[in-house]
């Protein structure tokens, strides 16, 4: 009988990285260019500007309501009416956009954009009973002019 030899500790570590590895990479979105990431948030924040809700929900990712089991049109989307945005550009993995309403208070958002089957989609960050919170988080700013 022939002895097989040990497998070295090297080769073992990295067969065992490459392991844990593998569902990060099957699990991510592809990537989306700036370009269109962008476009895809100014899109829904136009929505948002004209209280549109059907085209907000058009932009919703569909694997996302998927994943959870959503039927979006028992849902409606979260929201809010400044008098004015800005996107700012990417922060991390999603788009940041600031927001001025008419009392001079601000807030940002960060909108996370996915690619699905050549279209792209704004990524929710959460859900309740009522609402789809289409943003990954949201901070209050400093007041307009500070």
């Amino acid at each position: 009988m022939k002895r097989q030899k040990p497998v070295s500790p090297c080769l073992a570590a990295l067969l065992g990285a490459v392991l844990l590895a593998l569902p990060c990479c099957f699990n991510r979105a592809v990537l989306v260019p700036v370009e269109e990431a962008e476009d895809t948030v100014e899109d829904f924040m136009e929505a948002m500007m004209d209280d549109d809700e059907e085209d907000m929900k058009d932009l919703i990712s569909p694997a996302w309501l998927a994943k959870h089991k959503l039927d979006i049109e028992d849902y409606n989307v979260n929201a809010y009416t400044p008098e004015e945005y800005e996107i700012i550009g990417p922060d991390g993995k999603d788009i940041k956009v600031r927001l001025v309403f008419g009392s001079g208070a601000t807030r940002f958002l960060w909108f996370r954009v996915v690619n699905e089957d050549d279209d792209y989609y704004i990524v929710p960050g959460s859900y309740d009973d009522e609402l789809i919170h289409p943003w990954q988080k949201t901070e209050e700013g400093p007041e307009q002019g500070d």
